[in-house]
């Protein structure tokens, strides 16, 4: 649904998605790379795809999660990912699904 190619944080707050492959990923593959935070609060997801956030641990992304349902089968809440600057496809990480240096999340809710 979103991807976040930038630095910074994106925040998804107050959000229903139905559907979504995944709510949110880092860019796992643009040519220049850095830190990005993603942070998600009170958001409703029906039929999730893959899973909710994608983020890069070698270039130190991280994803705040909180207050979340998903209403469906269950699905990775955070997924981490191998980036690179080629342009090439990204590979999961040996600890993917979760990584808690990247991945925080409480109050979710698989219905």
């Amino acid at each position: 649904m979103f991807s976040n190619g930038w630095c910074g944080t994106v925040t998804i707050e107050n959000f229903e998605c139905d559907q979504c492959g995944k709510l949110i990923r880092s860019c796992g593959n643009c040519g220049t790379q850095v830190p990005r935070n993603i942070v998600v609060r009170n958001v409703v997801v029906r039929d999730l795809g893959k899973s909710l956030v994608a983020v890069n641990s070698n270039f130190g992304d991280t994803a705040k999660i909180t207050g979340v349902t998903v209403y469906g089968a269950k699905k990775p809440i955070c997924e981490t990912y191998q980036g690179n600057t080629s342009g090439g496809k990204i590979e999961p990480t040996k600890d993917n699904p979760y990584n808690p240096k990247n991945c925080q999340f409480s109050g979710v809710t698989n219905k």
